[in-house]
This record gives C-alpha cells, sequence and structure tokens, in this order.
C-alpha cells in the first residue's frame, strides 16, 4: 500500500513538474511576442512644428535658406545644394527610414538622402539629372543615373511622394509609395558617396540640388533581423 502511494505521489510530481515547465515556457512565449513589436517601432527623426533640434544646416557656401514650418522641412535652392544632416547616432545597418518629399520649385532633387551602410555611405537621388532619375550613387563609381539601380519617373510637381529606405548587410531596398523600385544586392559590391559636396551630409543627411524641396515624416527603426515583408515589386 505504502509503495502504490509511493508511486502514485511520484507521478503527481512529474506531471505537476512537467506543466510547470509548459507554463514557464509559454509565459516566456508570450513575453517575447509582446515585446516583439517594439523592435519595429518607428521613431521620428524630424520634430512636428518649427522644431528642426537634432539636426544642423551643412555650409557648403551658396546654400538656400532652410526653414521648419508645421513639420515640413523646407531646403531652399542652392548654388548649387542645400542640406542638413542629423546629429544624433544613427545604426549602421539593419534598420529602415521612411520620409515624404515634393519638389516646389526647379527641376532637379528635391530630396538626395544620404545614409550609412555598414563602414561606407551611399545616397538615394530622388528625382535627379533634369528631375526624373531615381536610384543610389555609388556603385562601382558609378552615379545612380549610370548605375543598374537608376531609372526614370516623371515626377509630379508639388505632389507628395513616400520614400522608405531598408539597409541590411545584404540588401538596401526602397520603396515609393509602397511599391518596392529597388532590390539592391550589395555583397561583394564596392559602394560609396559620389566625390564632392555631397559628403559633407554623413552619416545621415537631406539635400536638394537648385531645387526648392520639401520632406516631412522622418522617421527610423530597426528591426532585430530582416525587415518585415512589404509590397512585392521587382
Amino acid at each position: 500500500m505504502w509503495h502504490d502511494a509511493a508511486v502514485k505521489f511520484g507521478y503527481s510530481m512529474r506531471c505537476w513538474v512537467w506543466m510547470l515547465g509548459l507554463w514557464l515556457v509559454g509565459s516566456g512565449c508570450m513575453a517575447q511576442t509582446a515585446s516583439a513589436p517594439a523592435d519595429f517601432e518607428w521613431r521620428p527623426l524630424l520634430g512636428g512644428g518649427d522644431d528642426l533640434s537634432g539636426w544642423r544646416v551643412v555650409s557648403f557656401g551658396g546654400e538656400g535658406p532652410v526653414r521648419m514650418e508645421e513639420g515640413v522641412l523646407t531646403l531652399g535652392m542652392g548654388e548649387p545644394m542645400t542640406a542638413v544632416v542629423y546629429t544624433n547616432p544613427v545604426p549602421r545597418t539593419h534598420y529602415e527610414i521612411e520620409l515624404e518629399t515634393r519638389r516646389v520649385l526647379g527641376n532637379d532633387f528635391p530630396c538626395g538622402l544620404t545614409f550609412p551602410v555598414g563602414d561606407d555611405h551611399m545616397t538615394f537621388v530622388f528625382g535627379g539629372w533634369g528631375g526624373g532619375v531615381i536610384g543610389l550613387s555609388s556603385i562601382g563609381g558609378l552615379d545612380a543615373s549610370e548605375n543598374e539601380t537608376g531609372q526614370y519617373r516623371r515626377l509630379e510637381q508639388n505632389r507628395w511622394y513616400s520614400v522608405r529606405l531598408s539597409v541590411t548587410p545584404e540588401h538596401i531596398r526602397v520603396y515609393l509609395d509602397g511599391d518596392r523600385i529597388i532590390n539592391f544586392d550589395l555583397r561583394d559590391r564596392e559602394v560609396g558617396l559620389r566625390s564632392g559636396s555631397i559628403q559633407l551630409c554623413v552619416p545621415l543627411g537631406i539635400a536638394s540640388y537648385t531645387t526648392e524641396g520639401q520632406v516631412r515624416n522622418v522617421r527610423l527603426r530597426q528591426p532585430v533581423g530582416d525587415p518585415p515583408p512589404a509590397t512585392a515589386g521587382p
């Protein structure tokens, strides 16, 4: 009788320990799941209102006026460039940047976004070389107008466009109004900035070229691992 009772007690204890283990594992999974969205939360880089804190105007010589009004950054027409640089730390890889931009005056790029790529930097050019070229500069010493990421689009004056740029150790992907337009495999490729004034825009800068451009809703997030799925594209 005592033997049977001991067996039953041992069996009950094993079941209790097993159920406790399952509960602890489940709790840990739920905690991870609950915290996971925080890894993908966007944080604004450009404040609302008239606040330009966290950014400084680049002194090229010949830059146009820069102003911030009601959350919209205006880069006045320069001779040739006007730009601002973010003054706080930025990630080198595994991150995304999103913004909206439009051309107000002129016929070149309203937004040249310079950004880190590991130990290097590149620029996403939106509407350069006469107003319609979109692409990454530079790849193997070739500008956006010359490398495989370059493409021509007819961009409307005074229309806001949404741009999202994703950087991982393997790829740079660019989305325009939700559609993926660039999927560049940067492994074993030479990337960098073209020589000249754009180098003053590192590590993270926004520039216009002989154009009055506007930018708003600039924000960044740093995912863990690859970025979440987005609209399929080429």
